[in-house]
């Protein structure tokens, strides 16, 4: 008996072709596999359509696909708890963490830019993917597309 996807493609689970009568070589077998494996492949997914939303600040967001919880510091309890859902990732300029201030200033140091904590919320988990996958998402919620900005090459041997 023949199983279903042997019947479709006319190669058997060994990477042997039906109607041939003749053994396949290796890279025949190997080559029939494969079309085999992609035959039970999902089709790609289509084009979706993504709304995105341009702040005044000129950063885009994508309240459809993921918002942001932050975290704010709760004296009493003396830790960081979930807050208000925002559209994008906090910024020095937007949420400043007073508590991560009054650290740096009680250890002697300088404040460090630091925002809030914050986790990230996906309502969309494909559309998240394919946005982070592709860079839109960091680049669109990081910088606006007015900003002129100089790229570092950090590695050890810049231009390798």
């Amino acid at each position: 008996m023949m199983d279903e996807l042997t019947h479709r493609t006319g190669i058997t689970k060994t990477g042997r072709l039906i109607e041939s009568s003749f053994p396949p070589t290796q890279q025949q077998r190997h080559t029939n596999r494969h079309l085999r494996a992609c035959a039970t492949m999902a089709p790609p997914p289509g084009l979706m359509e993504i709304m995105e939303r341009i702040t005044a600040d000129g950063r885009i967001a994508f309240p459809t696909v993921v918002q942001y919880r932050l975290k704010r510091w709760d004296e009493t309890a003396q830790t960081y708890v979930p807050a208000e859902l925002v559209d994008l990732p906090p910024t020095f300029e937007t949420h400043p963490d007073e508590h991560a201030h009054d650290l740096a200033r009680k250890a002697g140091q300088q404040p460090r830019p630091a925002t809030l904590p914050y986790v990230a919320v996906v309502h969309d988990l494909d559309a998240y993917d394919r946005l982070k996958a592709t860079g839109v998402l960091h680049a669109a919620h990081m910088t606006a597309p007015m900003d002129e900005r100089t790229a570092v090459d950090n590695r050890a041997a810049p231009g390798a």
